[in-house]
């Protein structure tokens, strides 16, 4: 359940979005969604400075599916 609430994804308005937490990077969240750190700033125009993202923001991360390791997770922990 820890591990689920971290990742706090949604769906809104046709994206999923993502809750940041603490040490998240564009870098490393764009490599968990098979996005490129541009497909991802594309995907946020909110971010004017993209040096400072800070727990708790909000980003989009696309209209894709969960990754497949997630959906892993999720299965074997039925």
């Amino acid at each position: 359940m820890k591990n689920q609430m971290n990742r706090m994804r949604y769906s809104d308005g046709g994206f999923i979005k993502r809750l940041l937490k603490r040490g998240d990077t564009l870098f490393s969240i764009a490599r968990e969604n098979d996005l490129s750190v541009e497909q991802l700033l594309k995907l946020n125009p909110q971010l004017k400075n993209p040096d400072e993202i800070y727990a708790g923001d909000e980003i989009n991360i696309g209209k894709q599916t969960v990754p497949t390791k997630e959906k892993q997770e999720g299965l074997l922990s039925r």
